[in-house]
C-alpha cells in the first residue's frame, strides 16, 4: 500500500458508469484521481485509485497501475475475489449521509432510488453502519525484539485518519483522537492467547511468563499480533494480525 502497483489488474463490468472511466496521468492519481472502493462479500472495503483503463471487446474495462490502501484500508488489501462489487467514487455515484455515534451498528433499511422509479418500487437494503470515518489507521512499521530476560518487546508507529502538513521531517504527527490509547492481541497460529489493553504509548513487553502461559516457546524467532489504536468514540480502530520477526 505504500507504493504504485504495477503488477496487479483488476477486470469489472460496469452497471452504470463506464463512460465515466478514462486514464489519468501519475500527477493525477497522486492528486486523488480515478478512486473507487472494493467491496468483498463481508462488507470489507478497500479504497484504490487506478491509472490506466482498457475497454475490452466484451464490455469490460481492464483497470491497472494502483494505488491502494487508501483512506486507512490497507488491512483490506489482500484476499480479494472474483465476483466482489466495484464503485466509482465520483459525486454521481457517492453521497454522505450524516449518522450519529448512536446510530453505530444499528441496522437500517436503506433505498437508492434511481431517476424514474418511485421508492415504493425500489427494494431496501439491510446496513448497520460501521461508522468506518471515525475508526482510527492502523499502527505501522510494527517490530519485535527479544530482550536478554525473553521478553518480546512490540513497537509500532501510529497513524492518524486526519491529514496534516508536516513542517518538517522531524515533526509528530498530531493526536486526533481524545487520548493516546493502543490494544494489542498476540496469538498462537490463528488463535487470540492474550489480550493486552490500556497501552498508552507505542510499545509493549510480551513477558517471557506470559508467552509460557500462552504456551509459545521463548526460542520462537517469530510473533504474530496485531496492533490497534483506540478511538474515544467507537472503540477499537484498523488493524491486522501479521507476523513479525523478532529481532535481537
Amino acid at each position: 500500500p505504500m507504493m504504485t502497483d504495477n503488477t496487479s489488474s483488476l477486470t469489472v463490468w460496469m452497471q452504470d458508469g463506464g463512460d465515466r472511466l478514462e486514464s489519468i496521468t501519475d500527477l493525477q492519481m497522486l492528486n486523488g484521481g480515478n478512486p473507487a472502493a472494493l467491496v468483498n462479500a463481508a462488507g470489507e472495503i478497500e479504497i484504490i485509485q487506478f491509472r490506466d483503463v482498457a475497454a475490452n471487446t466484451d464490455g469490460s474495462y481492464t483497470l491497472t497501475g494502483f494505488l491502494r490502501g487508501r483512506r486507512g484500508t490497507e488491512t483490506f488489501t489482500g484476499g480479494h475475489a472474483v465476483g466482489e462489487t466495484f464503485v466509482l467514487l465520483d459525486t454521481v455515484t457517492v453521497d454522505r449521509v450524516a449518522l450519529a455515534v448512536a446510530e453505530r451498528n444499528v441496522t437500517r433499511y436503506w433505498k437508492a432510488v434511481p431517476d424514474g422509479r418511485l421508492r415504493e418500487e425500489t427494494p431496501g437494503v439491510a446496513l448497520a453502519a460501521k461508522l468506518r470515518p471515525l475508526m482510527p489507521y492502523a499502527p505501522c512499521q510494527v517490530e519485535a525484539t527479544r530482550d536478554g530476560s525473553n521478553n518480546i518487546v512490540l513497537t509500532w508507529e501510529r497513524q492518524d485518519r486526519l491529514g496534516y502538513d508536516l513542517a518538517d521531517e522531524f515533526d509528530e504527527q498530531p493526536l486526533s483522537e481524545d487520548a493516546e490509547l493502543y490494544s494489542v492481541d498476540f496469538y498462537s497460529g490463528s488463535t487470540i492467547v492474550r489480550t493486552v489493553n490500556g497501552i498508552t504509548s507505542p510499545t509493549t513487553t510480551y513477558t517471557a511468563a506470559n508467552q509460557t502461559t500462552d504456551g509459545l516457546s521463548l526460542s520462537a524467532t517469530t510473533v504474530k499480533a496485531a496492533v490497534y489504536q483506540i478511538s474515544g468514540q467507537v472503540g477499537r480502530g484498523f488493524g491486522k494480525a501479521a507476523t513479525i520477526t523478532i529481532g535481537a
